[in-house]
């Protein structure tokens, strides 16, 4: 339970600052490079499934033991970046930073959106696996669920580049919206064919794994746009602890109510209050003056 603790503190010192750093390197494709950055991330957190679902082992260490070798990896290769041409100021450590951070109402409406964002995410990647081998003990023709799990968390790679795309020629605000309504009629329709078609089943969850992460690099993008660009390290590091906290609460909540259903079937639809949330949060923040300094106008 230590190293667990431990790995997922480690992953919450490694987000905010890689965002931070890709800011650097960009101003007007800011959309698009933190979508990259997002999407690498989907990809590296789907992997776990693609090794497991291989099966050329008997045991988690084969698993444990190749993706943290790529993270050592990985930890080599950022050591060796640098900075880019559009730096922030440095900032020292100030509680009081959180107090603008709060006060700022347009930054606080981007993380209203990411809090909705964050609710559904992790809960849907972190059940996936477990709700799809349901559904294959209740009869539906799954080959491979470790297989299946990897595509539908991997697939919102593509997703936060295209979402990046967009982001940057519809605006920030437009962009999340539509992502956020796609997985949460996603999260909504997926229970309705939990026993069939196979093809029916798959196809919902693929577009959930596009759409569940598409938008998360837009909310970090709003806040580097939106916050003093002397804290901006402190607002996307605020942004993501309350809302890998929200994780918290619904990784626990969706076993819970398939515990009370007495079935997986319906556990996913709870997750569809997050992008309620969210719609209304970035809708509400479009209209705000400020909104136009996000995607170079474009809100």
């Amino acid at each position: 339970i230590a190293a667990r603790f431990l790995t997922g503190c480690a992953l919450a010192f490694v987000y905010p600052p890689a965002l931070k750093y890709i800011s650097t390197w960009f101003r007007k494709a800011r959309g698009i490079a933190m979508g990259l950055i997002v999407g690498s991330l989907t990809i590296g957190s789907a992997l776990p499934h693609f090794i497991n679902g291989l099966g050329s082992h008997e045991t988690f260490t084969f698993v444990i033991i190749y993706t943290s070798a790529a993270a050592l990896l990985a930890g080599g290769i950022f050591r060796c970046l640098p900075e880019g041409p559009f730096s922030f100021g440095r900032a020292t450590v100030d509680v009081r930073q959180i107090g603008a951070i709060v006060r700022n109402k347009p930054v606080m409406l981007a993380n209203l959106g990411y809090f909705g964002h964050m609710w559904e995410l992790y809960a849907m990647w972190g059940w996936i696996y477990a709700y799809s081998t349901s559904a294959m003990q209740t009869g539906l023709p799954l080959p491979n669920v470790s297989i299946l799990a990897f595509s539908v968390i991997a697939f919102g790679a593509p997703g936060c580049v295209i979402a990046g795309l967009l982001s940057d020629k519809i605006g920030r605000c437009y962009t999340t919206s539509i992502m956020l309504t796609l997985s949460g009629l996603s999260a909504l329709m997926i229970g309705c064919f939990f026993t069939g078609p196979t093809w029916v089943f798959v196809m919902i969850a693929l577009i959930w794994g596009f759409a569940v992460v598409a938008d998360s690099a837009q909310f970090s993008a709003s806040v580097s746009e939106l916050s003093d660009q002397k804290f901006v390290g402190s607002a996307l590091t605020f942004q993501m602890a309350i809302g890998f906290l929200i994780t918290l609460f619904t990784i626990w909540l969706v076993p819970q109510i398939a515990s009370v259903l007495g079935s997986w079937r319906w556990s996913f639809a709870v997750l569809s209050i997050g992008p309620i949330v969210g719609v209304f949060a970035m809708m509400k923040l479009r209209q705000m003056p400020d909104a136009i300094k996000m995607a170079n106008g474009r809100r």
